[in-house]
């Protein structure tokens, strides 16, 4: 594998004048700098981050969605629109649906390869770390520059509200002005700022767990606000199941799965959530509305080693495997390599006794509420088939609409979990160019913006690989509507 040194064309010194500043070095920073770049125009990446943390969130992401021969754009779109209970905004995710499949040829064409394809989701070979190594190759090979430890701090704007430059901060340096006659704002999300997601999310959000970069904390959408873009959906966030004790930043450590087998326990010793419809996204967020940000996932010996299978009806490895890592990659840098090792420890982390009574007493909740709930559980239980073929329970609530297997044999398991927020939903809005608007509705001159600091994507539930689609997408027409911009006004 690549390492990050051989990728990156890192620059000394800081130019008072470039054509486009994109802030950020992620998928999307990245994708919209090269668009820009394929047209010719002088491109500055500004990354908060030390090189060796580059890449915001791609570096933990694993896949992305595509329209593929088995799944129609109309699949896609549907998708997105029914999770987001129809609040996402249509011609946006047209266009990304649209463009998914061209998006993928293009990734193909930076010498990006493909591990595997569900019908769904590609996964990228060696991971979406290798995806992160070629665009920045890829990105060194157009003669894009980056500036490493650099804070944007504020919009530069003239006496006509026009966008012209930005105010940066270099690590142990002065602050200084950077003239442009565009800039792109794909700086990440506030998922990793205390302050703000307390503010917009819930005052306990900051019990969460970062899944994401620790560097997603919200600037781009806080200089733009100061000029009075418009945002929206600030209260959305896409959250996940983690394991209690994983790492509180960077990526979290241990997503619980799979999700769907066994059943979640709150510290009342109630169910609260359908385990065999939920997405692990609405999972993650369910066990935020519970008390104290906890729940259990709690199953017993023959489901700890039964292999499932997904959404999809593939069968799939029992928890007992899925929740370890089986091949830890050497060659990744030190913190990716550090968070395998921790998720593979983290499988074996769990409480185990051999009656519920015992279970009850040891994870601190009420012993007869568990044992009432599990009875009535496995009492009601339904051979016939729900959700790809496996049994159902349907009368109780919250009903399970599949995978819903007694508990009757100990040794029972529960592996203690919180939400952990993978990042927002909210953000500014953009126009179909990427442009950003204000609080008018109107443009903001020369002010574009991508990413997860975007709004109008995702609300209430996700589809997994999603928002690495809409960062490349997004990236592509953005940065070629940018430097068309660019172009033609200068």
């Amino acid at each position: 594998m690549l390492r990050r040194e051989e990728c990156i064309s890192e620059i000394s010194y800081i130019p008072r004048k470039v054509d486009l500043c994109v802030v950020g070095a992620g998928s999307a920073a990245l994708s919209t700098a090269i668009a820009a770049r394929e047209l010719g125009v002088d491109v500055l990446l500004i990354e908060k981050a030390p090189k060796e943390e580059v890449g915001g969130d791609l570096r933990y992401c694993g896949i992305i969605r595509a329209v593929t021969p088995e799944y129609s754009e109309e699949d896609f779109f549907g998708d997105l629109m029914r999770l987001s209970r129809n609040l996402a905004n249509k011609e946006l995710i047209r266009i990304m649906v649209n463009k998914s499949k061209e998006m993928i040829d293009w990734l193909t064409n930076m010498g990006l390869k493909w591990q595997s394809r569900t019908p769904v989701l590609y996964r990228p070979e060696g991971g979406c770390y290798m995806m992160l190594v070629k665009m920045l190759s890829f990105a060194k090979k157009q003669g894009i520059k980056i500036v490493y430890e650099t804070k944007a701090t504020e919009l530069l704007i003239d006496d006509f509200g026009n966008v012209n430059g930005l105010k940066i901060q270099k690590k142990g340096d002065k602050f200084r002005d950077i003239n442009c006659k565009a800039a792109v704002l794909a700086c990440g999300g506030f998922s990793a700022n205390p302050e703000m997601i307390c503010k917009y999310i819930d005052r306990y959000a900051d019990t969460m767990i970062v899944r994401g970069s620790k560097y997603n904390t919200g600037e781009g959408i806080v200089m733009a606000d100061k000029i009075g873009a418009k945002v929206a959906f600030m209260g959305e966030f896409h959250g996940a199941p983690e394991h209690r004790d994983a790492p509180r930043t960077d990526g979290g450590g241990c997503t619980i799965q799979p999700y769907t087998m066994g059943v979640w326990i709150n510290l009342n010793g109630r169910r609260f959530l359908d385990e065999g419809k939920e997405t692990y996204v609405k999972v993650g967020k369910s066990i935020f509305a519970q008390p104290g940000n906890t729940a259990y996932l709690l199953f017993d010996e023959t489901i700890k080693n039964r292999k499932f299978k997904d959404s999809h009806g593939v069968e799939r490895e029992t928890i007992a495997d899925r929740l370890k890592v089986e091949h830890i990659d050497p060659d990744l840098p030190e913190d990716l390599l550090k968070l395998s090792k921790n998720k593979r420890s983290l499988g074996d982390v769990y409480y185990k006794a051999d009656t519920i009574i015992d279970l009850a007493e040891m994870i601190g909740i009420p012993p007869l509420n568990l044992k009432q709930t599990i009875e009535e559980y496995n009492d009601n239980i339904q051979e016939k088939e729900g959700l790809v073929g496996t049994p159902c329970v349907t009368n109780i609530f919250p009903p399970k609409s599949g995978w819903a297997y007694p508990i009757k044999e100990p040794p029972y398991y529960a592996y203690p979990a919180v939400c952990g927020i993978t990042l927002t939903f909210g953000g500014l809005v953009i126009s179909d160019k990427g442009e950003v608007v204000n609080k008018e509705g109107n443009i903001i001159p020369n002010l574009y913006a991508v990413g997860a600091l975007t709004s109008g994507f995702f609300y209430y539930d996700y589809e997994g690989g999603s928002a690495l689609t809409r960062n490349v997408v997004f990236g592509r027409i953005t940065g070629k509507n940018a430097a068309e911009h660019i172009k033609n006004e200068h």
